[in-house]
């Protein structure tokens, strides 16, 4: 892999915040396949990329186990009141410092969250 995992990362969420979707190729180098583990965290950010919900709660526990997540409607009408959010859903990833992801798709408003937090220990 050329780029580091950050970088990697950092590529994944401008992809999802673009409303784009994962292509297992993308996710593969940040979560290379490991035949030991029942996870398949590459597998389950591709699914949420496409809007499931049960793949982002899959990817929440596998790559981030203990943090606390929230997922919620902004507004029944994203953007019309000044300092609004632009998307329908957001979610919050973490304990204290906590991570927010936000897009037209619950499940997707979640991935961008937890691809926000991964990065952020990095900075650390």
């Amino acid at each position: 892999m050329t780029q580091t995992r950050k970088d990697a990362l950092q590529e994944l969420l401008a992809k999802v915040e673009a409303g784009e979707v994962i292509q297992s190729a993308d996710a593969v180098d940040i979560w290379p396949i490991d035949a030991r583990s029942m996870s398949l965290p590459w597998l389950d950010a591709c699914k949420a990329s496409q809007g499931s919900l049960d793949a982002a709660l899959a990817l929440h526990i596998a790559v981030l186990p203990g943090a606390g997540w929230d997922v919620y409607r902004t507004s029944k009408y994203p953007g019309m009141i000044p300092g609004s959010s632009q998307h329908e859903f957001a979610a919050k990833v973490g304990w204290g410092t906590t991570h927010r992801g936000e897009a037209d798709n619950p499940a997707r408003a979640w991935l961008c969250a937890i691809l926000k937090a991964m990065i952020a220990e990095y900075e650390e």
